[in-house]
């Protein structure tokens, strides 16, 4: 039976712990679509100080999650955004001037948020959809993130143009993971770090094949 919801897991009490959460939403198989079991958020944190271990949230039609409360802190968050968006026109946020949504949102009011580990990556199947940001948070002094990341698997269009808040190197054909080691008051701290993934993988694929010739050659 096809199932519909706004908000899948909501926290709403103060001082919560949160252990080892998967919050998923099916996006492929049998008897699911985008037009199907629809929704919007798959967590929604709305009590003060909420600590969270562990999170995933994947495949929601909006926000993956909406990090409401003040004095939250998050240690390792893992998010695939959603396979089957058909377009941009029908997968934007803000209003439709955004591609896409952000998979970890702290609300606006915010002024107090810790999150370390934070991993957001997507696989556009159906359509070359570009998400602006795998994160938006309010620019302010409480707000930090720390060791956070986009990636674009392989395969299907599109990707993730920013890390944070418009600001981070963009996902693409040749340049998948990005990373910021410290995001502070707006301000990218500790820098940006790019992989290019594919010449990384090639170069060590070389370098085995090497270092196994150079052994053989060794018994004769």
């Amino acid at each position: 039976k096809n199932t519909t919801t706004d908000i899948w897991v909501e926290i709403n009490a103060n001082d919560t712990i949160a252990d080892n959460f998967w919050v998923w939403r099916a996006d492929h198989g049998a008897g699911v679509g985008w037009d199907t079991n629809k929704t919007k958020n798959g967590l929604v944190v709305n009590g003060d100080r909420v600590s969270a271990y562990c999170m995933m949230v994947e495949h929601f039609h909006e926000y993956q999650t909406i990090w409401n409360g003040n004095d939250g802190y998050l240690a390792f968050y893992q998010s695939e955004c959603p396979y089957e968006a058909p377009s941009v026109e029908a997968w934007s946020s803000h209003d439709g001037t955004k591609p896409g949504y952000a998979s970890y949102k702290v609300g606006d009011e915010v002024t107090s948020h810790y999150a370390v580990g934070l991993g957001v990556y997507c696989h556009n199947k159906f359509a070359d959809v570009w998400i602006g940001s795998g994160l938006e948070v309010p620019e302010t002094d409480g707000v930090v993130i720390k060791n956070a990341f986009i990636e674009k698997l392989a395969g299907g269009g599109g990707g993730i143009s920013h890390v944070i808040n418009d600001k981070g190197g963009s996902t693409g054909p040749m340049q998948w993971f990005i990373s910021i080691q410290l995001f502070e008051n707006g301000i990218v701290k500790d820098g940006i770090t790019c992989w290019y993934l594919p010449l990384l993988v090639g170069a060590l694929a070389i370098l085995l094949v090497v270092l196994i010739r150079k052994r053989k050659l060794k018994h004769y």
